[in-house]
């Protein structure tokens, strides 16, 4: 008789979990984004509004698309018409950027515009300019 396999039930008992095979319970995954729309809201009492947003891949492409549609149609950074620009070549910006302290980590959608690629690139971590 050939061991069984991974996956394989026993013939004998109609079992997975026999013959020298153990059981072994599959470690819980956590979930990054336990809501339902993709958005993780922490409670930040430093904060002006008292919370602080963190959105999925998917939420900031939505985010972005709705940029988009409500007529953003210049760039946060060079004032550059966006419309002669290819899609892809549009990033979604946060005013406020994510990269100065963790803890400031903010996706709400007051924090965010769009920018070409490029001059967001360039900006990286640093604040706009007053």
């Amino acid at each position: 008789m050939k061991p069984l396999r991974k996956g394989e039930m026993c013939p004998l008992h109609h079992s997975f979990f026999c013959c020298g095979r153990t059981f072994r319970e599959q470690k819980k995954r956590s979930q990054p984004f336990p809501s339902r729309n993709g958005v993780r809201r922490i409670d930040d009492p430093h904060h002006p509004r008292g919370y602080r947003e963190i959105c999925s891949n998917a939420e900031l492409r939505r985010r972005k698309h709705a940029l988009m549609s409500a007529g953003v149609l210049e760039c946060f950074y060079c004032h550059g018409d966006l419309r002669k620009s290819d899609y892809a070549e549009i990033d979604l910006s946060h005013i406020e950027p994510k990269g100065m302290g963790g803890a400031r980590h903010d996706d709400h959608r007051d924090n965010l515009t769009l920018a070409h690629r490029k001059c967001n690139l360039e900006n990286g971590s640093r604040r706009p300019a007053a």
